[in-house]
């Protein structure tokens, strides 16, 4: 039950974000005082939803109560965030719970020496930087590379974990840590050194993006399971989907840099928010979600339904962004919307499903 009260902070971080977004492009009515929510949508999305979400996650992997603070402060500040009740007290508890989260990915690199926990750990320490000049008042765009950061070596931190078993060569290794410190380098220069090396900054960025995108489409595990059927199939397909677009971000960086608003912004953070990482949460809700709550979740082909949308619509929205169409801009975001939703709502039927024919006896699950 407290597990389930964290994800509901999650939740509202979620929900928050994606209504800020819509009311952002004048596809829902905003109210007079949601100018917190307006200007906070990506960062609910990011350190309201899915650092809710990450740090449960790695509370739950952890065992130890101190690591469920970050959930906790993370699922509160965001609910002040949402209400208005207090920005600064939000924002003070949301840095916080990334503290906390480096303290829990620290101690988890020092049980468990490898390079999949030391990249993990780098993912948390970008959080905390990035929620630290969050709450200093800096503006989003010059931070926002850190959030991609701490999410781009989140999602490789746990894909490596599971590539160690493929035993790649050590020239596909070597490449791997190559473009790794390109996307780290880059972000740096890009948040250091704004004036003179920029466009070396969102060069390296970009290149890095691009070079992990075809590394984990030739080596991650998702290319050997995609034929598979069930979920083993959903799972792979979904992974290989979000690589897809983590090279498209790294496509427009290159050729765009990152600037801080404008079609090419908008292009690009959606290409990576949406496109790469809300495709890697739909291929690993059947993993996590179970794990977090403790309990089975039936499997569901229908899951391929939102999938597919959520690719289809953002190539709308960024048809609209690259070729000035505002009205495909907000076809696609709703669309983006929409199929989020209805994923969430898939799943959270297939949950109480489960639990129905589990506590009833119910039979054997197919895929």
């Amino acid at each position: 039950m407290t597990r389930i009260i964290f994800l509901i902070g999650g939740a509202i971080g979620l929900l928050a974000g994606l209504w800020g977004g819509l009311a952002r492009l004048g596809l829902v009515t905003a109210t007079p005082d949601a100018s917190v929510v307006l200007l906070q949508h990506g960062g609910l999305m990011v350190s309201g939803f899915l650092g809710t979400l990450i740090s449960l996650e790695r509370a739950v992997a952890l065992g130890k109560w101190p690591a469920f603070l970050a959930p906790a402060s993370c699922g509160t500040g965001t609910l002040l965030l949402v209400t208005g009740f207090s920005t600064s007290i939000g924002l003070a508890l949301i840095a916080l719970a990334s503290l906390v989260f480096v303290g829990a990915s620290t101690w988890i690199a020092i049980k468990q020496p490898a390079a999949f926990t030391l990249l993990l750990l780098l993912g948390a320490l970008a959080w905390l930087v990035a929620n630290l000049l969050w709450l200093w008042g800096l503006p989003i765009a010059e931070f926002v590379p850190l959030w991609m950061l701490f999410l781009l070596l989140t999602i490789l931190g746990e894909r490596l974990e599971l590539s160690r078993l493929l035993r790649n060569r050590p020239a596909s290794m070597l490449a791997f840590w190559c473009f790794t410190l390109f996307a780290i380098s880059g972000t740096i220069i890009r948040i250091t050194r704004p004036d003179l090396l920029t466009p070396v900054g969102v060069f390296t960025l970009g290149a890095g993006f691009l070079g992990l995108a075809a590394w984990l489409v030739f080596f991650d595990v998702a290319r050997r399971t995609v034929r598979q059927s069930g979920r083993v199939g959903f799972i792979a397909a979904a992974l290989l989907g979000g690589y897809a677009w983590l090279g498209a971000a790294g496509l427009l960086i290159v050729v765009f840099a990152l600037p801080g608003a404008g079609p090419a912004y908008d292009a690009i953070l959606h290409s990576f928010f949406v496109g790469f990482v809300f495709a890697m949460i739909f291929g690993h809700a059947p993993i996590v979600f179970p794990a977090v709550l403790g309990n089975e979740i039936r499997f569901t082909r229908l899951l391929y339904m939102p999938l597919a949308l959520l690719h289809g619509t953002l190539i709308v929205r960024l048809a609209g962004d690259l070729f000035d169409a505002p009205a495909l801009r907000q076809w696609g975001a709703a669309g983006n919307a929409l199929c989020i939703a209805l994923f969430l709502a898939l799943f959270a039927g297939s949950a109480i499903l489960t639990k129905r024919r589990s506590s009833g006896g119910g039979g054997e699950e197919h895929a």
